[in-house]
């Protein structure tokens, strides 16, 4: 991921933070240090996603940072699919994800 988000990128990093923006529509975008080379970057989900889980967030930021190390993932919320795809991030391709039906 990059040193500073993309604008418009609001950085999920907090419980707080996830909790503030779960009713509040947009998109959640996940890169995770993994996979995203492979994979061609991170990618935006609709609110509904099954890849969007509290459990996933908790390991690979919550956790992380509590103990004092680096996140294996990142986390955003963002307002629109547009300002998702120009920062770089692509559509999520999990078959329940009503952004690929």
């Amino acid at each position: 991921m990059q040193t500073q988000p993309p604008t418009g990128w609001v950085e999920l990093d907090t419980l707080g933070a996830w909790n503030a923006v779960r009713g509040r529509g947009g998109f959640i975008v996940i890169g995770d240090n993994f996979t995203d080379t492979a994979e061609g970057g991170p990618k935006f989900h609709h609110r509904g996603c099954r890849g969007v889980k509290l459990a996933h967030f908790r390991d690979k930021v919550l956790s992380r940072l509590a103990a004092g190390q680096r996140p294996t993932g990142h986390y955003f919320w963002v307002a629109s699919e547009r300002m998702a795809r120009a920062g770089g991030a692509r559509p999520c391709d999990l078959d329940d994800d009503p952004l690929w039906n």
